[in-house]
């Protein structure tokens, strides 16, 4: 080993970091070299003189436990900073809202109470189908079938012709209000209706429709198409009756919709990139709840 390859590895070799077989060739480097022996022993009188060094200064206990809970508060902070960030946003973006007679809390109650009534009505109504379907099966299972009654003025009904004896029940009370009406056309209309309904359940027992619970974000889609759809049919009657209103007031009203119509983009764009974050959903159905509550304050006037 030459001086150039020595020096380098003196403070490694010093430390006993060097493998068996580097040390070894160190070690005959160093009893055959003498300008290499004395920066050896150079290194290790400046090891034992910083050895001799004593801390007068040494933390008290408490602060190693101080400096670890921080620690462990600036990475839970750091975990949670998405959120933050965005619930921060989202009422910032909410206090915009300097409306008349506007109160979040009224509003976001309201809006968990409709969309509880909307998953309570559609349980109801799929429940009350499934009972209805079994009872069609059973009934099915239990008799054999009888084809439709046909009277003289009837003709056999099937799912084909169901729409025409619909339209011709309509056609038979036109003509009956127009002439006055006869006990006669009402009950050809009444057994030609019954015939439809009966056929209708008939087809409905033979294919039955299993419905299945809907999803938390099929739950937060309906309500918003519901939302949107009435917020067309309102903004249809505030164009009508904008004259109404006071520059003033419409000019006041109108700065309100568009603060909350760039909260409803925001919301809805935080929905889609995150649609598992149950707050972003309720922000977004909240402002749609309150589009409406200002539309029809706008259509009272």
């Amino acid at each position: 080993m030459s001086c150039e390859k020595c020096l380098p590895v003196l403070e490694l070799y010093l430390d006993g970091e060097l493998d068996t077989q580097a040390s070894d060739f160190v070690s005959a480097h160093l009893s055959a070299c003498p300008s290499c022996a004395e920066a050896y022993r150079r290194l290790t009188r400046e090891q034992e003189l910083f050895l001799s060094y004593q801390c007068d200064v040494e933390p008290a206990p408490s602060f190693w436990e101080q400096t670890q809970a921080r620690i462990a508060e600036e990475k839970n902070a750091r975990g949670s900073a998405p959120f933050v960030r965005l619930k921060d946003w989202l009422a910032v973006s909410f206090n915009a809202f300097n409306t008349p007679r506007f109160s979040p809390t009224l509003t976001i109650a309201l809006l968990v109470v409709a969309v509880g009534i909307t998953v309570g009505v559609m349980k109801r109504l799929s429940s009350n189908q499934q009972v209805r379907e079994m009872t069609a099966v059973t009934q099915n299972g239990d008799s054999d079938p009888q084809p439709p009654r046909q009277d003289k003025d009837t003709t056999p009904s099937s799912p084909a012709s169901g729409n025409d004896e619909v339209s011709q029940i309509g056609k038979t009370a036109d003509h009956d209000r127009r002439e006055g009406g006869s006990r006669n056309s009402l009950a050809r209309g009444s057994r030609n209706l019954s015939s439809v309904f009966e056929e209708g359940a008939r087809q409905s027992s033979r294919n039955p429709v299993t419905r299945r619970r809907p999803t938390p974000d099929e739950l937060v889609r309906e309500a918003e198409q519901k939302y949107m759809a009435a917020i067309a049919l309102l903004s249809h009657d505030v164009k009508r009756r904008r004259s109404r209103l006071a520059p003033e007031t419409a000019e006041r009203f109108q700065q309100t919709l568009a603060s909350i119509d760039r909260t409803i983009a925001g919301t809805s764009r935080a929905v889609r990139e995150h649609p598992s974050d149950p707050v972003a959903a309720q922000y977004m159905l909240t402002a749609y709840a309150k589009k409406v509550e200002i539309l029809r304050q706008m259509a009272s006037f």
